[in-house]
């Protein structure tokens, strides 16, 4: 899958557009939203998808994409102005794994690491 971090891009030519939201309770972060199935995301074969996290009150969100074969990972696009984190995955035909991740809006000395999001082609 090719690196398109960039929160700008124009999302009208992408049909497969997941906006996940998150939460943090008890210091543990928890995704939900629609094509969510427990943390993984299923794209048809070959298609892009779009994956966002908003920010939630008292949290700023990040993702990180970690390679499987211990390539550098890939830190998420983040549009600051929206207030959400952003990765388009292009092409999808194998597994992709992200590290979600929030730092609290009171100090940045509070980062609670949460659960790995799979993003993965059907089938």
């Amino acid at each position: 899958m090719t690196d398109k971090t960039s929160v700008e891009d124009d999302d009208s030519n992408v049909r497969n557009i997941y906006k996940i939201t998150a939460t943090v309770i008890d210091g543990t972060i928890r995704l939900t939203g629609e094509g969510l199935v427990g943390n993984t995301i299923e794209v048809p074969r070959g298609e892009d998808a779009v994956v966002k996290i908003a920010d939630v009150d008292g949290f700023y969100f990040y993702g990180a994409e970690v390679p499987g074969g211990g390539e550098r990972a890939t830190c998420w696009g983040r549009n600051t102005n929206k207030g959400l984190a952003r990765r388009k995955f292009e092409a999808v035909t194998s597994e992709a794994n992200s590290i979600i991740y929030a730092v609290s809006t009171r100090t940045s000395a509070n980062i609670t690491y949460g659960p790995v999001l799979k993003v993965k082609p059907k089938g």
